[in-house]
This record gives C-alpha cells, sequence and structure tokens, in this order.
C-alpha cells in the first residue's frame, strides 16, 4: 500500500512540474503575466480607448493560456512573446521578462493581450500610453501574431523566384489524341502586395505526342506565358511560421503558343491563343521561410482555332478538352 501511495505521489508530482513548465498553475512568470493583465484591464476602464472592447479584453486575459520558456525564439530571432490568438496563448520568454522594469512588464502584457483580440499595436501606439513614459522605450523584438502585424512582417520577403515541374494532360476529345511525351518545365516571379495577395508571372513549356490510334503520328509543343494572383487564405501564425503551411488559390490568364510537327510529311505549324487557368497550392516552408516546397494542381482552357475541327480522321467530333496539370518545384523568397 505505502509503494502504491509513493508512486502516485510521484505522478502526482511530475504532474506539478510539467504544469510549471507548460502551463499557468504554479508558473510564477505566467502568474505574474496574468496579474498585470488583469491590471491593464482595470487603467483600460479607469481610461476607455475607443478601440479597445473591455469586455473582449477581459475575456482574452481570462481565457488565454500563457506558457513561458526560457528562451524564446522566432524564424532564429530572440523575442519577447509570441501570441497565438487562434489558439488563444501566449508564450513568453522568461530571460527577457526578467530583464524588465514593471511598467515594461504591464506594457508587454497588454501588448499580448490586444494582439489575442486582435488590435494592432506593432509599435505599442495603444500600450505604450498606459504605461510607459514618453521617454521611455518598450519592450523589444515582441512579436504578436494579429494579421495585420502578419502582413507588415511578410513585407520583408515580397519577391519571389521559382523553378519546378509537372506532369500535363489534356481531358475530353482532346485527350483522346495526345499524350504527355515529358514533364512539363515551369518558371515563376512572385511578388506578394499583401499576407493576402501574391501576383505571378509564369512561364510553362510541356510536349506531348498523338496517341497509337492517329494516322498521322504528330508531335506538339505548347509553350505559355501566364499572369496569375494567389489568394492566400490561411492567416494563422501556427500554421504559415511554426508548421510551415502556406495554402492557396490562384486563377489568371495568358498566351500559350502550339508547334504541331507531322512526322510523315515532316511538316510543322504554329499557332497561338489565349487561355484561362485556376488551381490550389500550397507552399511548404523551410530554411527559416526564405525558401520553399511548392506543390500546385491547375486545370487550363486554351481556345485554338481547330478546336472544333476534326484533321486527323481520329473519329472524335472535336478538339476541345481542358488541360490538366500537377507540379511541384523550389521557390525563394527575398
Amino acid at each position: 500500500m505505502k509503494a502504491i501511495f509513493f508512486l502516485l505521489s510521484f505522478v502526482i508530482s511530475l504532474g506539478a512540474l510539467a504544469g510549471n513548465e507548460h502551463g499557468n498553475g504554479g508558473d510564477g512568470y505566467a502568474l505574474e503575466f496574468m496579474a498585470l493583465g488583469r491590471k491593464a484591464a482595470g487603467e483600460v476602464r479607469l481610461h476607455p480607448d475607443p478601440r479597445i472592447s473591455e469586455d473582449s479584453l477581459r475575456k482574452a486575459i481570462e481565457t488565454t493560456n500563457v506558457t513561458t520558456k526560457e528562451r524564446l525564439e522566432l524564424q532564429g530571432v530572440e523575442v519577447d512573446a509570441i501570441n497565438y490568438p487562434e489558439q488563444k496563448r501566449i508564450e513568453l520568454n522568461r530571460s527577457r521578462w526578467k530583464e524588465y522594469g514593471l511598467d515594461q512588464k504591464a506594457a508587454l502584457v497588454l501588448h499580448e493581450y490586444l494582439g489575442v483580440i486582435g488590435l494592432d499595436d506593432s509599435k505599442y501606439e495603444i500600450s505604450g500610453k498606459y504605461f510607459l513614459a514618453s521617454s521611455q522605450e518598450g519592450p523589444q523584438n515582441t512579436t504578436s501574431t494579429s494579421t495585420r502585424e502578419v502582413e507588415e512582417e511578410d513585407k520583408g520577403n515580397n519577391f519571389s523566384m521559382g523553378i519546378g515541374a509537372g506532369y500535363n494532360v489534356f481531358g475530353s476529345n482532346m485527350g483522346k489524341l495526345y499524350d504527355a511525351s515529358a514533364p512539363g518545365i515551369n518558371l515563376r516571379l512572385g511578388y506578394a502586395f499583401s499576407s493576402y495577395f501574391t501576383v505571378r508571372a509564369g512561364f510553362m513549356q510541356d510536349a506531348f505526342k498523338s496517341v497509337p490510334e492517329v494516322e498521322e503520328p504528330t508531335a506538339m509543343s505548347l509553350n505559355s506565358v501566364n499572369l496569375s494572383l494567389q489568394y492566400h487564405w490561411v492567416q494563422s501564425r501556427y500554421l504559415r511560421e511554426q508548421v510551415g503551411i502556406d495554402p492557396y488559390i490562384f486563377a489568371g490568364s495568358g498566351h500559350t503558343s502550339r508547334t504541331q510537327n507531322y512526322l510523315y510529311e515532316q511538316a510543322s505549324e504554329s499557332d497561338s491563343a489565349f487561355n484561362f487557368h485556376a488551381g490550389i497550392g500550397s507552399n511548404l516552408f523551410f530554411s527559416a521561410r526564405k525558401a520553399a516546397f511548392w506543390l500546385e494542381g491547375k486545370m487550363a482552357s486554351i481556345s485554338f482555332t481547330d478546336r472544333f475541327q476534326d484533321d486527323f480522321s481520329s473519329g472524335v467530333p472535336d478538339k476541345t478538352g481542358l488541360l490538366y496539370s500537377a507540379s511541384a518545384g523550389l521557390t525563394y523568397f527575398f
């Protein structure tokens, strides 16, 4: 019986130690952080700011989980704190916390809780007026995860360039005439003008060959210059910064040139047409978000002049059909 009692006591002690490291219970730093949060809510009540909802702030203070680490980094840079609004969670850097005075701590606390409720306080415009004198600097390198601050941070890596390859097939009747003969090549340049939108210019080259049933063997190559708009609908920093996943959808148009080589006749002809395309993809970040592995699926409609003609006597009534693509590659951000 004593052995069982000793074992239970040991397990409970381990749980308490785990709480000291990762949760609110028993963590003096986290408890001090929350106490200063309640003090900050009192100051907001005494001196209201139209931008702050007192009810939302108090709810965030009571429901947000505060955890601490001896040293906290984001993308290899030490920061004071990180808040995750979607998860109702704040991480605090203990080593930095020890260095600050009471007013700086209070400003940092209010700053982080404002981030949790979605207010932009990136330069301590709101929290600073409550606890910092005009000559006193706020905490340094504090990272908040409000959407506005994500946008500001992402402006540091506006441009991107990438290369990749993919497999392309035609659907409908065009798929009955042509098979892919080689992987397609993708080149791209991008510019992110917000955390939501990226405009992208790209070049794509594809090669196809006629199916054996076609009487006149034909090799066809496509070269496309496209302009697309990407929409990054996921704004969670946990996914984008910690997990490194950035899904997006895209759509656009471009110009496609086609060259057909008739092997028996040893002749060729070329033409061109506009294309319209749409798809879905995702960046998988690595190297501190300076690079990403990307995956995409796309479909495109290309309106060549002969799409309603049957020059091959192949039995199909026309040459209509969407072009389907699955591709992957690498992108570098700068």
